[in-house]
């Protein structure tokens, strides 16, 4: 078996959901992104860990307020683990405006954006399989060596 694939989109397109690419976004919207990056410690424990979400982190440089929509699912129930395997962590949305943080439930709608406010998503980490006792020794030192633990 293996480790998840991380960052991918809904299980029936088999990965074919890709990420857009910044540049393009940041010429076609007022959004200057600032991170996009594997999530450390997203996927969930198991003989194979789970594929890890992703920390998406951008700016809004509109010149006056906007609306945000969210369309994600996965921030009550987080994905499952499968045989033993622990469950991914959840996914999480918030902005960031003035410097005060506000939590995004499951697709809210017309969220007031002001320039220069950060939209942070943390994407969700897939389920392990199997028990976490019976991961590789070695697998779980690269994890914890490269930081994705």
């Amino acid at each position: 078996g293996y480790d998840g694939w991380s960052c991918v989109g809904e299980v029936n397109v088999a990965g074919a959901i890709r990420s857009p690419s910044v540049e393009i976004t940041e010429e076609r919207f007022p959004f200057k992104i600032v991170r996009n990056d594997l999530r450390p410690g997203s996927g969930g424990d198991g003989t194979w860990r789970g594929g890890l979400g992703a920390v998406f982190e951008m700016v809004y440089e509109g010149d006056e307020p906007a609306k945000l929509n969210m369309a994600g699912d996965g921030v009550v129930n987080p994905p499952f683990g499968l045989f033993g395997g622990a469950p991914g962590l959840p996914h999480r949305y918030k902005v960031m405006s003035n410097g005060r943080e506000r939590i995004l439930k499951s697709k809210e709608t017309e969220v007031p954006i002001l320039p220069g406010d950060r939209i942070i998503a943390l994407s969700a980490g897939g389920g392990g399989y199997g028990p976490p006792g019976s991961r590789d020794p070695d697998s779980r030192s690269r994890d914890r060596e490269s930081g994705l633990d």
